[in-house]
């Protein structure tokens, strides 16, 4: 079962943007790719860290997951990618 753990650095004064984005990334998912079996995140102890984890089905469903046929993330993962330090 491929996993994937993922820290984000958010820029300051932008956690509350940040977690509203997230959680429109997780519904989206859920709803629309049912090899995604985990996607779960948290704040981090450290100022603005924030933690992704995914779980996936098979290595298909992670594929599909960073692939283009999942493109219909991408305009909410370019809001969290202006939000966040890459």
């Amino acid at each position: 079962m491929p996993t994937l753990l993922v820290r984000m650095q958010v820029k300051a004064g932008m956690a509350a943007r940040y977690e509203e984005i997230l959680r429109a990334l997780v519904a989206d998912t859920e709803a629309n790719e049912p090899g995604c079996l985990r996607y779960e995140y948290w704040r981090g102890a450290e100022p603005n860290a924030y933690y992704c984890l995914l779980s996936f089905e098979n290595t298909q469903a992670f594929y599909l997951h960073q692939s283009s046929a999942a493109a219909h993330r991408g305009r909410a993962a370019a809001r969290r990618d202006a939000v966040a330090h890459a």
